[in-house]
């Protein structure tokens, strides 16, 4: 495997073994399905964040410091993801320029993905099933709007194409970046959204 390779399994699998590892020394076993996902693909990535935000708070100020926090990690997290899988041939942005992308865009997404992060909490806290339906639509259409942001410039513009419709469906299902990058997948994901720039 090449260095890149084994750098961008690295950067997928250790944030999720550490919150797995941490779940568990803590005893929150209920919570240890979330920690896949957090290294998922940025939109499912910035609710999985929001998931843990919306709960974990003591107060206002807390909750601002752990969502500034939260940008400043989700974004470095990206950005290097990104920086790793950009295809040799293209030209590619500085990691700054990529840095300040995928900040912007966390912050963005925060915003539009807040009131389903709601949603889920209520829906934790009861056993209604349409909360996890009036999360689940949602969040779906959000994660394919969304595909292309932080990656390139631009990302707004555009419908999401058919491929990319498949590619959240299996984000969805699933296909978070951990195990993908098992599955060496991670790569297609990204380089996917990095098509809509050439």
């Amino acid at each position: 495997m090449r260095r890149s390779s084994l750098a961008l399994l690295a950067l997928c699998a250790v944030p999720l073994l550490v919150e797995a590892l941490c779940c568990g020394r803590s005893g929150w076993i209920p919570r240890l399905g979330l920690s896949p996902q957090a290294t998922a693909p940025p939109a499912f990535g910035v609710f999985h964040d929001l998931r843990w935000l919306m709960v974990y708070h003591s107060s206002w100020p807390a909750f601002l410091g752990e969502a500034v926090a939260a940008v400043l990690v989700r974004g470095l997290l990206s950005a290097a993801i990104v920086h790793l899988v950009w295809p040799p041939a293209a030209p590619r942005p500085g990691f700054r320029t990529t840095l300040r992308r995928s900040a912007a865009f966390t912050t963005i997404a925060m915003v539009l993905l807040s009131p389903w992060a709601v949603v889920a909490m209520a829906g934790s806290e009861t056993s209604l099933s349409w909360f996890f339906l009036g999360e689940l639509l949602p969040v779906l259409f959000l994660a394919l709007v969304l595909s292309r942001g932080g990656v390139i410039s631009g990302w707004w513009r555009g419908v999401a194409t058919a491929r990319r419709a498949r590619l959240g469906v299996a984000d969805l299902r699933g296909g978070d970046c951990g195990r993908d990058a098992r599955r060496l997948r991670v790569r297609v994901w990204y380089r996917d959204r990095l098509d809509f720039e050439r």
